[in-house]
């Protein structure tokens, strides 16, 4: 893949991130779309808002010599989605589907959408054009590159297997990472903005 222009995408709270989880190289621009507080997740309320502050200079700091390669930065109150998350999140709960935090699922969702929407902004403003899109949680290594071949995106989107976690457990991590090149990033988004459209 060095050859092969790159963006990266986090999308998310930052939690455990560690820029050695991941594969940056020297042809590869990250965009970051995240939350003014780490968010650890709390049994007693989904997610735990009283964590520590994000800022410009902190994610700078976390990416440390990778962070010459950061494109472009959003951070938004954890608050502002909060009506709609739960409402989505109880007509979850009120439709028997299966999911024990319906709450931390819907908001992943809609973190996503709005990564994409701030990537293909970014992107459009700017004229940037990229081989591979990675879209990524920044708290959930990614260990798999040797999976990701150019060829194997042009038509359809990368399936990850899974990998063992610290039990030998399979991490599934198509419910974490999505790899495609920038049409098929597209239709992914277009796919949220459809799904989320009356909430």
């Amino acid at each position: 893949m060095e050859n092969l222009k790159i963006a990266y995408i986090f999308a998310g709270h930052f939690r455990t991130f560690n820029p050695d989880w991941f594969h940056f190289h020297h042809n590869s621009d990250i965009f970051i779309h995240t939350y003014d507080r780490l968010g650890f997740w709390s049994s007693k309320d989904s997610v735990n808002m009283d964590t520590d502050i994000v800022s410009l200079d902190m994610i700078h700091h976390k990416f440390g010599k990778f962070s010459q390669n950061i494109k472009h930065v959003v951070i938004e109150s954890e608050n502002s989605k909060l009506p709609i998350i739960q409402n989505y999140a109880q007509i979850m709960e009120s439709n028997k589907i299966h999911y024990a935090r319906p709450f931390n699922f819907i908001s992943m969702h809609m973190k996503r959408l709005s990564a994409l929407e701030a990537f293909f902004d970014f992107t459009t403003q700017h004229h940037l054009t990229y081989d591979i899109v990675f879209l990524f949680r920044p708290d959930f290594p990614f260990r798999r590159y040797d999976s990701v071949h150019s060829a194997d995106i042009t038509n359809d989107f990368i399936y990850i297997e899974g990998y063992p976690n610290y039990n030998n457990n399979p991490d599934w991590y198509n419910d974490f990472f999505v790899i495609g090149n920038m049409s098929q990033l597209c239709q992914l988004k277009n796919i949220y903005i459809d799904s989320f459209k009356d909430y």
